[in-house]
């Protein structure tokens, strides 16, 4: 290397540096034919043919099989609820080790569910359909003293041709602690039994939330007795819902409550009871029991409609309560219908006689709508039985509609009406308020288009305009302005 003729070094920053510069990228060439193809390669490990899962046992009806199923094993699934129910039995579940049993969707027929201690279902989407009545219900107990969950979205069913034996959608008999949540139930017969969606007889604690109830009947050919929901032991009851219908001939209950010691709490939408022209003992909600400390029902439900009560109809109501029941209600709408009027027809009621029995009805509506269709003597919108108690109460807040020829918003022959805010419609010739034998106390603004008759305390009953027409047979007639009224009931707050 020759030195630099300025500085004389070699290496110096005298002499010019040449710096190349990459050109613009080329084109891309066309793609090449694909070679040949490669060998075939080793096989692979052989797959799981065993998927875990600890302390479950799985059921489908369409895959499954009794014989080779296995527990804890999602890849072999039994085909049978019974089955499957008895793995869980051997796999011997312990308050540390509960044990599952999972249904796949699938139609299960003729197989219910009997529960067992410390053994939980998961039912998913599957439906469950009894068609022979001797099995008495499609989830039970069979009144063993148990822990389970019932969880998923199944539809269970029960469609009983000639049936012959009461039956139950879900029977909890024994003294356990029940948590359930399905779809829907619906149970429909055409035989002469006793049928209900829900009951609850034994001194259980039992949580449910469900969408639908159904109870019918086929034909009205049978006298049949049943309910969409009971609790008739001393038990706890937690329910939700959305609807409940029963349509039913013989002894209706929408919701009943029936023994001494049972609380039950139930939140819906709408209670459905249709007597099929049915003569007597029917009720939307029920609580009576049989003593001086009869059962409890707390519930809050939008709407009840009461339909269809014929035949001369006797001790028929929306709401009601005896011997100590204690019924506390919140709801928008209690409407009766297609009612026949017997002996006894009433929107909210105090029946069966026995002296001081502490029933109480605390009842807080919008309004309690009654149009009657086929006029009888004894047509109430509040009515208390007389030979009651002076502690039997309906304590009532909201508005009463009854429209008819004998029609009364309030009458009372024992026990004790309390008032609070309330507008009363009454459209026939009696009065607003007839208080035969009882106590009324009147705890606030009162409305009425008619007068009352008998001692109220705190009398403040406010009465609607009225005005004359002329008679075509000569003088005049004073009537209620219908007109005006409804508009205060449009305009009326209650408090």
């Amino acid at each position: 290397m020759s030195a630099c003729t300025k500085c004389h070094k070699e290496d110096c920053c005298c002499k010019p540096k040449v710096v190349s510069i990459q050109g613009p990228a080329g084109k891309v060439g066309k793609k090449g034919e694909p070679g040949d193809k490669g060998d075939k390669g080793d096989p692979g490990a052989d797959g799981i043919n065993v998927l875990h899962v600890q302390n479950t046992i799985f059921v489908d009806t369409n895959y499954g099989d009794d014989g080779t199923g296995a527990a804890e094993d999602m890849t072999k699934p039994f085909k049978t609820i019974a089955a499957a129910r008895a793995a869980a039995v051997a796999f011997g579940p312990s308050p540390t080790k509960r044990v599952k049993i999972v249904l796949q969707k699938g139609n299960y027929i003729n197989e219910k569910i009997e529960l067992l201690d410390l053994v939980d279902w998961d039912l998913g989407d599957s439906e469950i359909k009894i068609t022979n009545d001797s099995m008495g219900f499609i989830i039970g107990d069979n009144g063993d003293t148990l822990d389970s969950v019932i969880s998923g979205n199944a539809n269970l069913v029960a469609d009983i041709d000639t049936s012959t034996s009461n039956f139950s959608g879900i029977s909890i008999s024994g003294g356990s602690t029940i948590k359930c949540d399905v779809n829907n139930i619906h149970v429909k017969t055409s035989g002469s039994v006793v049928i209900r969606g829900i009951r609850v007889f034994g001194q259980a604690d039992v949580y449910m939330n469900v969408k639908n109830i159904t109870v019918e009947q086929n034909s009205f050919g049978a006298i049949l007795n049943g309910a969409g929901v009971t609790a008739e032991a001393v038990c706890t009851l937690y329910i939700n819902f959305d609807t409940i219908t029963a349509t039913l001939t013989g002894g209706l209950n929408g919701f009943a409550a029936s023994a001494n010691g049972t609380v039950v709490h139930a939140n819906g939408k709408l209670i459905i009871a249709d007597g099929g022209n049915n003569s007597s003992g029917m009720f939307g909600v029920s609580s009576q029991g049989s003593g001086t400390d009869g059962p409890i029902i707390y519930m809050n439900c939008d709407r009840v409609a009461f339909r269809n009560a014929g035949g001369g109809a006797d001790q028929v109501a929306a709401l009601a309560a005896g011997r100590g029941g204690k019924l506390y209600f919140t709801g928008r709408v209690v409407e009766l219908s297609g009612i026949d009027a017997g002996s006894i027809c009433s929107g909210i009621a105090i029946y069966n006689k026995g002296g001081s029995s502490n029933t109480y009805l605390s009842i807080r509506v919008n309004e309690l709508k009654y149009p009657i269709t086929s006029p009888g003597t004894n047509q109430f919108g509040i009515f208390i039985e007389n030979g009651l108690g002076v502690t039997d109460t309906i304590d009532f807040q909201g508005k009463i509609k009854i429209t008819g020829t004998n029609a009364t918003p309030v009458y009372v022959a024992a026990g004790k009406a309390i008032l609070q805010n309330s507008i009363l419609v009454g459209t026939g010739t009696g009065y607003s308020i007839n208080n035969v034998g009882g106590t009324v106390i009147n705890n606030g603004s009162v409305r009425s288009n008619k007068d009352t008759n008998g001692t109220i305390a705190n009398h403040k009953i406010y009465l609607i305009p009225t005005f004359s027409v002329t008679d075509p047979q000569g003088g005049s007639v004073t009537i209620p302005d219908i007109d005006i009224f409804e508009k205060i009931i449009a305009d009326a707050t209650i408090e």
